[in-house]
């Protein structure tokens, strides 16, 4: 039988703590990314959310605008109508 030296015992138990502590640290960093990921999507989420509303609030102004565009001028409004559906109408029919 062999008897085990002392020192390869030594840096056998080196080798095995140095695994541990790698292992501990991989565990952490994974953690710290996921953190980092999560924090980058609810960063973006709330971007464009604040888009969204910022588009939303600009379409119910231009609406709101046309709406009355059309109340005061209710010809002009009209006639653009009609060349629209003209100028539509040319294009589909081709």
């Amino acid at each position: 039988m062999s008897v085990a030296n002392p020192t390869t015992e030594r840096k056998s138990q080196d080798v095995k703590d140095d695994v541990a502590a790698l292992r501990e640290d991989l565990s952490r960093l994974s953690d710290d990314v996921k953190t980092l990921a999560k924090s980058g999507v609810k960063r973006g989420v709330a971007r464009v959310e604040n888009a969204a509303e910022e588009a939303s609030e600009q379409v119910e102004m231009i609406a709101d605008r046309t709406r009355g565009y059309v109340r005061d001028n209710p010809l002009a409004a009209c006639g653009a109508a009609i060349g629209a559906g003209f100028v539509l109408a040319l294009l589909l029919r081709r």
